[in-house]
This record gives structure tokens, sequence and C-alpha cells, in this order.
């Protein structure tokens, strides 16, 4: 008659560690696989330029407008001029 198999008990910390460890060499790869090829640095870029744009868009088409913040009276229609230069036609009020 054999002794029956058994493995060592692994404790939650073993565990997670050894899936820390797999998800670094994991990342650490395919960072390596990106590094090698043009196009995936091409790409990579695009996506760090959109994700800055999305992530801060005030540095780059200024303050945001709304309903309640916006310059200039009902209806007007969109203007380069700021709102202490704007004019109104003649005629109007």
């Amino acid at each position: 008659m054999s002794a029956p198999l058994s493995a060592p008990a692994l404790t939650p910390d073993a565990v997670r560690g050894a899936r820390t460890r797999l998800r670094v060499r994991n990342a650490r790869d395919l960072a390596g696989r990106f590094a090698r090829r043009r196009d995936g640095m091409v790409a990579a870029v695009i996506l760090l330029v959109f994700a800055v744009l999305a992530l801060v868009p005030a540095l780059f088409v200024g303050p945001l407008e709304t309903v309640t913040t916006a310059t200039g009276t009902p209806f007007e229609p969109p203007s380069l001029a700021t709102s202490s230069a704007r004019t109104r036609p003649a005629g109007t009020c």
C-alpha cells in the first residue's frame, strides 16, 4: 500500500506573492514586445497623447463653459471676441 499524495499547504500570502510575480513578469514581457516593434511604440505614443488630452483638457482648450457659466446673451452665435469687446449690429438693442 502506498502513502497518500499530499502537497504543502499554501498560505494566502504565498499565493498573492506568486500572482504578483507572475503579473510583473508578464508586464515586463509585454513592455519588451512593444519596445521591439516600431508600430507598437507609435500606438503607445498615440494612446498616451489621447490619455493626456482626456485627463487635462483645460490645458489645451481653456476653461469649460456650461449653461450657467457661459458668457454672452442667449442664442448668440459663437464668437472669438471676449465678452467685453462684443458689439451689437446697428439697429439692434
